[in-house]
C-alpha cells in the first residue's frame, strides 16, 4: 500500500550494513550518506523472506495474524499450508481478512507472499541454499513437531524446517491452544 509509512532505515544482515532507502526517488544510501547500488534497489529487494507454515493444530488465528503482520511490515513471506490446516481453517471459526482469503485457497495473490505447495519437494525452500531469514510453524501440530525433531521429511514443511535448522536460521514452533505432552517434550 503506497500510503503506508515504512521505516526507511533497515539492516542488510547478510552484508552487515545499514541502509536508508528513498523508495519514491529510487535511491539508496548508506548511513554515511553515500549513494550505492542500483536505482531499483529497495528495502524489499534486500530482505530475506521468512518461511511461514501452518499445520493442522488448533490455533490457526495465530498463523493468520502473523501472516497479516508480516505483509503489513512489507516483509517477504514463503507460505506453506498443510492439507489438515486447510480443513481446520474451514471448520474453526477463524477470522481471515478479505485481502488474505485468496492466499489460503490460492485464488488470488498478495504482494510479498509466495505460496508453496505442501507436497512439492522441488520448491526453493526445500533447499539448504535458499536464503531464508527464519521459519515459523504456527500453529505446529505435535506430529509435525515430532517429525522435525526426529529429522523425518515427509512433506515440504518438514523439509523446509530441516533446512532452516541445518543452516542455522532462526526457527520457531508455536503450539496452538494446548500444553505440550510430556512424551513430545522428551522426544524434542
Amino acid at each position: 500500500d503506497p500510503g503506508t509509512p515504512v521505516d526507511p532505515f533497515f539492516r542488510d544482515r547478510q552484508n552487515k550494513r545499514s541502509f536508508f532507502c528513498d523508495e519514491r526517488r529510487g535511491e539508496s544510501y548508506d548511513l554515511r550518506g553515500r549513494r550505492f547500488g542500483h536505482p531499483s534497489l529497495t528495502r524489499e529487494s534486500i530482505l530475506k523472506p521468512y518461511i511461514i507454515a501452518m499445520t493442522g493444530a488448533s490455533g490457526s488465528t495465530y498463523g493468520v495474524r502473523l501472516l497479516q503482520t508480516l505483509i503489513e511490515m512489507k516483509i517477504p513471506v514463503e507460505f506453506v499450508v498443510s492439507d489438515t490446516a486447510k480443513i481446520v481453517l474451514r471448520e474453526e471459526p477463524v477470522y481471515i481478512p478479505d485481502h488474505l482469503r485468496g492466499v489460503f485457497d490460492r485464488t488470488s495473490e498478495v504482494s510479498g507472499v509466495h505460496w508453496n505447495d505442501f507436497h512439492d519437494f522441488t520448491a526453493p525452500i526445500a533447499s539448504g541454499s535458499y536464503p531464508a531469514e527464519g521459519m515459523v510453524v504456527i500453529p505446529c501440530s505435535m506430529g509435525t513437531l515430532g517429525a522435525i525433531a526426529s529429522g523425518l521429511s515427509q512433506n515440504l514443511i518438514h523439509r523446509a524446517a530441516d533446512c532452516t535448522i541445518k543452516e542455522g536460521a532462526s526457527s520457531s514452533w508455536c503450539r496452538g491452544k494446548h500444553r505440550f505432552q510430556p512424551s513430545i517434550l522428551r522426544t524434542c
